[in-house]
């Protein structure tokens, strides 16, 4: 079952194409996220084109993606490659540069 967010979204034509407008009611939507099965502190929210549009204009739905992989409660993925500490980045970066004083015109 999707979990709808609180929000009304419209898609407008401006100057430069189209675009979405969303409106919502600021504590509504803190307390909507608030619920939310948060991964790690994010959360994904989904717009979609609704089939009808809304009693008040609305063209499309905003709702949470609860799409985890199988066999895990969190949709992280193992990291088979681990960011390098910046210190190791900066030392490569030197050693790789063998700048010269030569110019080659």
């Amino acid at each position: 079952m999707k979990n709808y967010a609180p929000v009304n979204i419209k898609e407008r034509k401006g100057e430069f194409g189209t675009f979405l407008s969303m409106n919502f009611h600021k504590e509504k939507f803190i307390e909507y996220l608030q619920n939310c099965d948060d991964l790690k502190g994010y959360i994904t929210l989904t717009i979609c084109e609704r089939k009808n549009i809304g009693k008040y204009g609305e063209t499309h739905n905003c709702y949470e993606n609860q799409w985890r992989p199988e066999g895990t409660n969190h949709a992280t993925k193992p990291d088979n490659n681990p960011r390098p500490e910046d210190d190791t980045i900066n030392k490569k970066i030197i050693e790789d540069d063998n700048i010269t004083d030569d110019l080659p015109f």
